[in-house]
């Protein structure tokens, strides 16, 4: 699998934890999640993830409710932050973040299927592309 990281604009982290979007074979997942929120509500809530991941610190634990690990897969980094119905998955190695793609509960067992299909052919420790 090719990837690449990507420096995000649109997470701006405010404790020194670098967030990186993850090209999977091209695809920018998060990305055209993103683009694709039409619903007002769902906008909204997207704005409370970005502010979780603006003020994630790995020095203070988040509730499970906001986010929590993924333990129905091979890795043992992968995250989630979540508002509502909403999700964002992310990598987390320290002190990096790579977002892999975002989704909602109703479809939270495909995109888990999903991101446990991409990351098995991913690296261990992923690298950052300048």
């Amino acid at each position: 699998m090719e990837y690449k990281t990507i420096e995000t604009e649109i997470v701006h982290n405010k404790n020194n934890v670098q967030f990186y979007e993850l090209e999977l074979d091209g695809k920018r997942l998060f990305s055209e999640f993103h683009e694709n929120l039409i619903d007002a509500n769902d906008k909204k809530k997207f704005t409370a993830v970005i502010a979780l991941m603006d003020n994630f610190s790995f020095n203070q634990k988040l509730p499970d409710k906001l986010f929590k690990q993924i333990k129905s897969i091979g890795r043992k980094d992968v995250y989630e932050f979540k508002k509502a119905n909403l999700r964002v998955y992310v990598i987390m190695q320290k002190p990096n973040m790579f977002i892999i793609l975002g989704g909602y509960k109703t479809n939270q067992q495909k995109d888990i299927e999903k991101i446990d299909r991409y990351t098995k052919r991913l690296p261990e420790l992923l690298t950052i592309q300048k």
